[in-house]
């Protein structure tokens, strides 16, 4: 196992090198939080979480994208707007695609398509059951604990479970623990403000379907 080298002061104000093991290191590092607080809200992302509306922002945009004899939006640049404001976005995507448009052209033909697609989005497998229990559900061991909202980010302090479109987590395939600590490097701003790597504050779902309710101590 190859120690790393961290730089400490010595006494003569100039730098050496003290040998640490990756071991130590791991043992110095606080274990995944459990004894999370009683839930009181749960928060929504709503594209592709809650509806099947991620598919069709791409079937608008690679249709725009055809006309113009481009090729089929990756999800390499799909990952890098996602989760940031619409113009950082749209900077990628035109830096990409190279449309022979301006932004608000491009915006004007995306809009028209979106009128014909949006309309037929659906709620996700899972989604209307999870809506329905939590309407009136409780926190475990809460006084007067309801739940108030319903969602993919339950909130106790900043607890959460994720989902993500199977494109995009092929995308991040070897990094799920850095998207789960918000540590992706994609539109991070303060570090201050993410989490740690296995801090257990977020965990991933493949569906909504069979919520595990009593593992966030949510009573249904």
């Amino acid at each position: 196992m190859t120690p790393l080298f961290i730089p400490l002061p010595s006494r003569n104000k100039q730098e050496h090198q003290q040998v640490v093991s990756p071991d130590y290191i791991k043992s110095q590092t606080m274990p995944p939080k459990t004894d999370f607080p009683p839930i009181r809200a749960c928060l929504f992302d709503l594209d592709g979480l809650l509806i099947d509306s991620e598919d069709k922002y791409t079937i608008c945009t690679e249709a725009v994208l055809a006309r113009y004899g481009k090729p089929r939006l990756p999800w390499s640049i799909k990952a890098k707007m996602q989760g940031r404001p619409g113009p950082a976005a749209g900077a990628i995507f035109e830096a990409w695609a190279q449309l022979p448009l301006t932004r608000a052209e491009y915006l004007k033909e995306l809009v028209e398509l979106q009128k014909v697609h949006f309309p037929t989005v659906k709620p996700l497998p899972g989604t209307q059951q999870l809506l329905g229990d939590l309407a009136g559900a409780r926190s475990k061991g809460a006084e007067g604990g309801k739940c108030s909202g319903g969602g993919v980010r339950a909130e106790s302090g900043d607890e959460g479970c994720l989902g993500a479109h199977a494109g995009l987590r092929e995308e991040y395939r070897g990094k799920e623990k850095d998207v789960l600590a918000g540590r992706t490097g994609e539109g991070v701003g303060d570090l201050h403000q993410v989490g740690e790597v296995d801090d257990g504050w977020a965990e991933h779902l493949e569906t909504l379907e069979d919520f595990p309710y009593e593992k966030y101590g949510i009573v249904v």
